[in-house]
């Protein structure tokens, strides 16, 4: 499991929630959530699955699984972005 730049994650002050683009496995999802509340010290760590649910959230950081996220899920999530006028903190890149 590779996060790749997670100190940058450590400096956000407020507590970021995670919006998974994609569907990836449960197995995967889990292991994602308990790397990061390891390494950030959040034990109420959220991670959406619909952008539905995420979308009210002004702290949230886009998650993408390498190689398992296609391009037109990752559009897709960046259009409704900007249809809704909502921004992200930008975006975190795993791989299992």
């Amino acid at each position: 499991f590779k996060i790749f730049n997670i100190s940058t994650l450590k400096i956000i002050s407020e507590s970021p929630k995670f919006l998974n683009i994609g569907l990836i496995p449960q197995q995967e999802l889990s292991k994602l959530k308990e790397f990061l509340k390891d390494n950030l010290q959040n034990e109420s760590l959220i991670i959406y699955q619909r952008i539905s649910e995420a979308l009210q959230n002004e702290s949230l950081i886009l998650t993408l699984s390498l190689g398992k996220t296609k391009r037109k899920d990752l559009i897709d999530t960046l259009n409704k972005f900007s249809t809704y006028d909502k921004k992200f903190l930008g975006f975190l890149v795993y791989k299992c």
